[in-house]
């Protein structure tokens, strides 16, 4: 079918059926193809829909179709009334219910679906009861204008004439049917029609983005004053004003304690010292309470506002928790920083055979730039460093420091196993790549853990998207490392130098802390 338009002209006047003595509407269209071109001559079809008071769901109460052919300029007519029925009796239409919608519908003779080309209200006096009115029908021609005049119905037309149709109600409203505030019995649109989410005031100060609701009442939103950053301790997701009280893990406070020192909010927004005197170590005063950390040097020096470092090349984020300047990427580097190139090992064999510190590429390229490259064991146990100068492959106790930030006790700290009862885990890792759904990876601390995976010497590659191993540079016996480990599965965070993959042959990923 071709594609096309119908320019409506809206001529509608009055005709008689002189065997009914009942009034018809005339109707004439001229019909164009798309590009404005006139159809001549063309076999078309027409059909007519009556509806009462709504012109998309109104009762349907007369419903007719016709075939016609256009003239040469593209014109048709059509006297609604004299159609095929295809619903209703036009003789038995109750005029005094208003309004009165009008569907035109048009299709080419044959050719496709019938194409809706709008709907139009008829006056409130219908033009069936005008015609009724009418003393001379020879005298009846297509209306040219409508207009009121002091309640009065006037009807121009085309030989010059003018009739008067009597007195109508004027009722002021609106009389657009989208509209929420729609009045089906309005004659004349007084400009008060209001739209579903339109802007307006509700008169109330305290709420905002007020807008008008289904039945057409203005109503705003309360202003909650709260902390709006995600990634702050005490976030609020139903704040929506910023009150400046956000506060993050690892800032300064004072917990109004005399007798403590490096007062920081931790996990729950607690602000604590420690007492100098608890233990021996540095660790002793970051970590009150964990034995087992009491004699460790923990790196808390900040990023000193810098948020990326190049590397061989390579620009990595930075993140700062509570304190500590760590990675926020994978290190991805093939040689230690003194430029000593490392092994590329090249198959799972090779791994668990492998003494020298090595790394591998992922067996599609893409990923090592996501995901960075694996490292065996013997690369954070060198002399060497892998970390750029003034960095560091971090210790198991430093990670303790990390977890303890994130709102994990001293209890849990020092336990194995999956550790952490405030979704720890969770608050490290990314939160894309990892593919098992069911499961929110928030990453509110910014750490950005990535599911890398590990090469395990009798597996192979094992675990890309589902797990993100990391390395700690702390080891636990001859042939085994402690390390962390993040499970899609889980929220928690899981500490082990057990079990197969704290072999030192397996090949995980790295990050680094700033010294």
């Amino acid at each position: 079918m071709k594609n096309i338009l119908i320019l409506v002209l809206g001529f509608l006047g009055c005709a008689v059926n002189a065997q009914l003595n009942m009034p018809g509407i005339p109707y004439q269209a001229v019909v164009r193809e798309v590009d404005g071109t006139a159809m001549s001559n063309t076999n078309v079809e027409v059909r007519f829909t009556l509806r009462n008071l709504d012109a998309l769901n109104g009762v349907v109460v007369y419903q007719e179709q016709h075939a016609l052919t256009t003239n040469n300029q593209g014109l048709m007519h059509a006297t609604i009334g004299e159609g095929v029925v295809l619903n209703g009796n036009f003789q038995t239409i109750d005029w005094s219910i208003l309004p009165k919608f009008l569907q035109v519908e048009f299709r080419q003779t044959g050719l496709g679906e019938y194409l809706e080309m709008g709907n139009q209200q008829l006056m409130s006096v219908p033009y069936a009861m005008y015609c009724e009115r009418a003393n001379d029908v020879n005298n009846v021609s297509t209306i040219d204008s409508i207009s009121i005049q002091n309640n009065h119905l006037l009807f121009y037309l085309a030989n010059g004439s003018m009739n008067d149709a009597g007195t109508i109600e004027l009722i002021l409203g609106c009389t657009d049917a989208q509209s929420c505030n729609y009045n089906a019995q309005a004659t004349i649109d007084n400009g008060v029609c209001k739209s579903v989410g339109e802007s307006c005031d509700d008169g109330n100060p305290s709420t905002f983005n007020d807008v008008y609701i289904n039945d057409c009442v203005c109503q705003g939103f309360n202003n909650l004053l709260g902390c709006t950053n995600a990634f702050a301790c005490n976030y609020n997701s139903l704040a929506t004003t910023d009150n400046g009280s956000c506060v993050f893990i690892g800032a300064i406070c004072d917990d109004e304690d005399g007798t403590t020192i490096n007062d920081r909010y931790n996990g729950q927004c607690e602000c604590n010292g420690v007492n100098p005197n608890a233990g021996i170590g540095n660790a002793a005063v970051l970590l009150p309470g964990n034995i087992t950390c009491q004699d460790e040097n923990i790196s808390v020096n900040g990023c000193g506002g810098l948020t990326t470092l190049s590397y061989f090349d390579h620009v990595y984020d930075l993140v700062e928790i509570g304190g500590q300047c760590w990675f926020a990427e994978n290190l991805a580097t093939t040689k230690f920083n003194d430029g000593t190139e490392l092994l590329v090992v090249t198959s799972p064999q090779q791994w668990s055979t492998n003494t020298l510190p090595g790394y591998a590429n992922y067996q599609y390229v893409s990923q090592n730039e996501i995901f960075g490259m694996k490292y065996n064991g013997f690369v954070v146990r060198s002399d060497k460093n892998v970390c750029p100068v003034g960095w560091h492959v971090p210790s198991d106790c430093e990670w303790m420091y990390l977890e303890g930030q994130l709102g994990m006790n001293v209890f849990q700290q020092q336990q194995t196993n999956n550790r952490g009862l405030n979704f720890e885990g969770e608050k490290l890792k990314s939160n894309i790549y990892w593919e098992v759904s069911g499961y929110s990876y928030t990453n509110s601390s910014g750490f950005n853990a990535l599911p890398a995976g590990i090469i395990d010497i009798e597996q192979g590659y094992v675990g890309v998207y589902v797990y993100g191993l990391f390395w700690t540079n702390t080891p636990f016996s001859v042939d085994l490392q402690w390390f962390r480990f993040l499970s899609a599965h889980g929220q928690s965070i899981f500490r082990s130098a057990l079990y197969t993959f704290g072999q030192i042959s397996n090949g995980m990923s790295i990050r680094c802390l700033k010294d």
